[in-house]
């Protein structure tokens, strides 16, 4: 039987609250996170997904072009084995997703096109089981055959604003 809880960020800690038949918990467990993520309160406010077993909760930080992946203990309700993923030089972060078991991590990223002035548009797979941080970001497969492009023209211009999210199958 695993718990429900409710996770709220605050101070560069994360709160989860039990949740029961009779309401929720007014004690938190409180995971702060380590100095080297150093998250301010601003920089979160994109999607912050947990994975369908409930075990990994991964958040953009758009802000600093990194990726933080965590392990979550739904038996305590703690937070902890802090993953952290930068991307390559010339790639913007867009936003990231996390497969059912949490053993794979989705993001979408754009690059400049080295010979036209056009963003190109990718969502890769990584495979969270590789080992270390580098052997994880090693692992990236772009997933789509072909990139989405955005620019301008003399006539107008085309953007892509892309969030992931899981589908049903």
């Amino acid at each position: 039987q695993k718990d429900v809880w409710i996770t709220a960020y605050k101070e560069n800690a994360f709160y989860s609250f039990l949740v029961t038949e009779t309401g929720v918990g007014t004690t938190p467990v409180v995971s702060p996170l380590p100095a080297e993520i150093g998250v301010p309160d601003t920089v979160i406010k994109y999607n912050i997904k947990f994975s369908g077993n409930g075990e990994k909760m991964v958040f953009p930080l758009i802000d600093k072009n990194k990726i933080v992946v965590l392990d979550f203990n739904n038996l305590t309700g703690s937070f902890s084995d802090p993953l952290i993923i930068t991307m390559s030089a010339g790639e913007t972060l867009e936003d990231v997703e996390l497969s059912p078991d949490g053993s794979k991590l989705y993001y979408g990223s754009w690059v400049m096109d080295p010979e036209t002035p056009v963003e190109l548009h990718n969502v890769f797979q990584l495979d969270l089981e590789a080992g270390t941080g580098t052997q994880v970001r090693a692992s990236a497969v772009m997933i789509n055959p072909f990139p989405d492009r955005a620019g301008c023209t003399p006539r107008s211009c085309f953007f892509v604003y892309r969030t992931l999210q899981l589908g049903p199958d």
